[in-house]
């Protein structure tokens, strides 16, 4: 967690887009990008955002994380029925090699002890080696949307520090840059700008223009 307050956040990016009496893009419209921007880095960088917690399987070995949640970066523990008793570990494992080497891994005897969890290509969505009998928990880390800004008039927003770790700072600025320029590119240079802001925005995540577009 940083201690940069949303308000801060806006004063740089009201400055680098020359608009500091807010006379081209409102604090609300400026908040509002910022809050589109935290989804973005989340959605790439899915490990800037990790909260623990238990999932409570259902029978088989399809499964599908929270709804507030968005994908699993690692599986823990087995947590038994209860969700408070810990007990073996859990490793990841590799779905396509799994479906090669062991095509009736489905249809094996349901157990209540997860040895293997295997991403599946659509997001949120795991399985589980052996199948599970529908009773137990596991623990996991899991990517998370975080707490979003909203706008008041009062100004609440403005002592709320951005949820996610300083090294994400510079992005959330040029995120929100990218943003405001690509949403007004009919004024000259607007859309240049934008381009550099977005190159910026990827770089600090460490990302390129292929992964952002899958």
């Amino acid at each position: 967690m940083s201690n940069l307050t949303w308000g801060t956040v806006l004063d740089i990016a009201e400055k680098k887009l020359s608009d500091e009496g807010n006379d081209q893009w409102s604090q609300a419209e400026l908040l509002r990008l910022g809050a589109q921007t935290l989804r973005k880095i989340i959605a790439l960088v899915p490990e800037s955002y990790i909260i623990v917690e238990n999932i409570r399987l259902i029978s088989g070995t399809k499964q599908m994380v929270p709804a507030d949640c968005i994908d699993i970066v690692r599986p823990i523990r087995n947590m038994a029925t209860t969700g408070t008793t810990a007990s073996s570990a859990i490793t990841f494992g590799d779905l396509d090699v799994m479906r090669q080497c062991y095509p009736d891994f489905a249809s094996d005897t349901s157990t209540g002890v997860v040895q293997n969890v295997m991403r599946a290509d659509e997001q949120g969505r795991f399985y589980v080696y052996p199948p599970n009998d529908g009773t137990q928990q596991i623990e996991v880390e899991m990517s998370k949307v975080p707490p979003l800004p909203a706008y008041d008039a009062a100004g609440d927003w403005e002592v709320e520090t951005i949820p996610l770790s300083d090294r994400y700072a510079s992005a959330i600025v040029d995120g929100i840059l990218y943003m405001a320029f690509d949403d007004d590119t009919d004024l000259s240079g607007n859309a240049a700008k934008a381009e550099i802001h977005y190159k910026r925005f990827l770089q600090i995540l460490g990302v390129t223009k292929e992964e952002d577009s899958k």
